[in-house]
């Protein structure tokens, strides 16, 4: 796999979140409706995530732009999303970013790895798919990608947005197999 960029998740669903949206717990409500009602997220081992013991909905990866590090890190490194463009980081983010980097290309496969919603954002972890032979230690290890899309959203957006405008925005940047 030819890592160069990856993207959000498609949505296939027309609904409304529930008013539990009008909730303190409506971010619980609306990351359960992307885990559970619109796509199945993937699981790993827990001290290889490099490993995927459930796979979870397959995803194509539609922008460039998109950064991933080793999924043998425990971090994932970010990209934000506002107004529909990738924000590649800059200044001292990109003087001390990892050699490690990589971008997810156009094409590329990734799973649905964990959903997070905050206020104004919407975090998508993702994995690749793909298992691809990184230098390690003067050694070739298999290694898998991952990455997270960071999703900014107007103030009090989330709260009462349709699963179907989230899907939209979403399908920019990723689309089911």
């Amino acid at each position: 796999m030819a890592m160069q960029t990856l993207g959000a998740v498609s949505i296939v669903a027309a609904m409304t979140v529930s008013s539990s949206a009008a909730t303190p717990d409506w971010k619980e409500a609306l990351e359960r409706s992307f885990e559970t009602t619109i796509y199945r997220t993937s699981e790993t081992a827990v001290l290889d995530g490099n490993r995927v013991t459930s796979e979870g909905t397959a995803l194509v990866v539609k922008k460039t732009g998109i950064l991933a590090n080793p999924a043998r890190y425990l971090g994932s490194v970010n990209t934000k999303i506002r107004n529909g463009a990738v924000i590649q980081p800059g200044g001292v983010s990109a003087l001390f970013s990892s050699r490690d980097i990589a971008q997810f290309k156009v094409g590329d496969v990734v799973y649905l790895k964990e959903v997070q919603v905050r206020d104004d954002v919407i975090v998508l972890e993702i994995l690749s798919r793909e298992i691809v032979p990184t230098l390690e230690r003067r050694s070739t290890a298999q290694m898998r990608y991952k990455g997270e899309l960071e999703f900014h959203f107007p103030k009090g957006y989330l709260k009462s947005a349709s699963l179907e405008d989230l899907r939209r925005t979403f399908d920019e940047f990723l689309e089911p197999v």
